[in-house]
């Protein structure tokens, strides 16, 4: 039996006897047992405290570049931003139009011909006139178709006012032709002339300048 207490003695743990012993004497009041105890537990909480603030420590420098990388971010996007807004919107390139060249004619200068007036005088158409000419066997009916140009239209009015014995002074003028005169061109030229000849004796408000014979028949 006291082999077998010695074995069961020599086989515990001496730690556990001094754990054993320290809460016993913790238990009982002993001082010098407590004492390394308490100091045992309070260099556990300075340990525990000290780990605690450096931990407070490394959290608040975390959250400090945290913020500081925050604020950089923000920053950094607010410059981009801005950048954005201040600088001008790049011009799009527009297709080019295509170009129509217009083919535009010469337009050749238009020689303008020169406004000519022609002052054409008034003319007095007389109706025909029917003369016998020459004597027996010889005797012949001429029919004259003549006009008169006049040198204004006072004229015209002054022949109709005395038409009568215009036409009159006319028909003898041409009744003492022979008819050789209405045959021989240059004998009708004269003729016409000495026609207008006649005429002005008539005339007072102006003048016949000229008489154009149109027609002449012998019969």
């Amino acid at each position: 039996m006291a082999n077998k207490k010695r074995r069961t003695e020599l086989d515990i743990d001496p730690s556990i006897l001094s754990e054993t012993e320290a809460e016993a004497s913790s238990e009982n009041g002993d001082p010098a047992a407590v004492a390394p105890a308490v100091e045992k537990e309070s260099e556990a909480k300075e340990k525990s405290t000290e780990g605690g603030v450096k931990k407070i420590k490394i959290n608040k420098a975390k959250l400090a570049l945290i913020a500081a990388g925050g604020m950089g971010a923000v920053s950094l996007a607010a410059a981009i931003v801005w950048g954005i807004m201040a600088s001008p919107p790049e011009k799009t390139e527009e297709p080019e139009k295509a170009k129509v060249e217009k083919v535009v004619e010469k337009e050749e200068p238009v020689a303008v011909a020169p406004k000519i007036e022609f002052n054409i005088p008034p003319i007095f158409v007389f109706k025909p006139f029917l003369v016998n000419l020459g004597k027996g066997d010889n005797r012949r009916l001429v029919r004259v178709n003549f006009s008169a140009q006049m040198s204004g239209d006072k004229v015209n009015e002054e022949i109709k006012r005395n038409l009568v014995l215009i036409r009159e002074n006319i028909y003898y003028f041409l009744q003492s032709k022979s008819i050789d005169m209405f045959r021989v061109e240059e004998k009708k030229k004269r003729m016409a002339v000495d026609m207008a000849i006649v005429l002005n004796r008539s005339i007072q408000s102006g003048a016949i300048t000229k008489v154009l014979v149109s027609g002449l028949v012998i019969k």
